[in-house]
């Protein structure tokens, strides 16, 4: 029997169509750039509310091949895997977008794992960030990406999303610190599980406003730690509501410049992904 391999990108759902496609596609360059001649698939986990899973098969729709009759537009990963079984492929290797190894990956190992035995092989990549290596480079890449823009006066906040995990934060922080980068600071948006109905997110932000204010930051520039940036990181990152994080610094005196670029849109971000990749692929080859 051929073997016919592909990559599986998979994203976490966003109403927000245009926030995944430019992330996915600087992805899928680099990866088609490392690995020609394999095919390549995107999907779609915890669409978890209806408006996004509306937004997913209005997507789907406008995107039906009236030929083949397969949905060439966003797709769940279920969906995906079966029309990757259809389409002949062997050997899927899975590339999750997630930022952390929360419950998203966690339920994605889940899922992959059920489609064990209809495949040849089925392999699946950490996420960004995944053990004490990962959160050391991701550290360097992101204050690297940003050195161009950044003056002794200005303090970075990259706002993860809202998580269970939430040690997480903590240890970037504190990764940023072992590394030098005292200007980096993480901090939580409010998540629907985690967080929801606390005020811990905030006081997770007021308290590193405190201490920038204490080392005589006079401007913060804010930053989604996220692989792309919907709707929920626009409102409550750049938003102008009164709990949106640039009015909350705004009101503490700070000036603020909110850039909402995703890590799949920088290219040392990308980079990481894509060097997961190759590990899983080495591990892979070697099982």
């Amino acid at each position: 029997m051929s073997m016919k391999q592909a990559f599986l990108i998979v994203c976490y759902g966003t109403n927000d169509s245009m926030a995944n496609s430019k992330a996915v596609a600087r992805l899928k360059k680099k990866l088609r750039q490392k690995f020609a001649g394999c095919s390549f698939y995107c999907a779609y986990t915890h669409v978890g509310t209806k408006t996004c899973q509306k937004t997913l098969y209005a997507q789907s729709a406008a995107c039906k091949s009236s030929q083949t009759g397969h949905l060439k537009g966003a797709q769940t990963f279920s969906q995906v895997m079966e029309k990757m079984l259809a389409d002949g492929v062997t050997d899927v290797w899975i590339v999750p977008t997630y930022v952390l190894d929360g419950l998203a990956y966690r339920h994605l190992q889940k899922t992959a794992d059920s489609f064990q035995g209809q495949f040849v092989n089925v392999w699946i990549g950490k996420p960004l960030l995944y053990d004490d290596s990962d959160y050391r480079q991701v550290a360097n890449a992101l204050a690297h990406s940003l050195q161009q823009e950044l003056n002794r006066h200005t303090a970075v906040i990259f706002a993860g999303h809202g998580t269970l995990y939430s040690e997480y934060a903590k240890r970037l922080n504190s990764c940023f610190a072992q590394l030098g980068y005292s200007q980096f600071w993480v901090g939580m948006l409010p998540g629907r599980s985690a967080l929801a109905g606390t005020r811990a997110w905030r006081r997770s932000l007021e308290l590193h406003l405190v201490e920038l204010r204490r080392q005589q930051y006079d401007t913060i520039m804010l930053l989604p730690l996220m692989f792309a940036v919907g709707k929920h990181a626009r409102e409550d990152v750049a938003g102008d509501t009164e709990d949106s994080w640039k009015t909350i610094c705004l009101r503490a005196g700070f000036c603020v410049q909110c850039k909402m670029r995703g890590l799949g849109e920088r290219n040392e971000l990308v980079s990481i992904y894509v060097q997961h990749v190759q590990e899983m692929m080495q591990k892979g080859s070697k099982s």
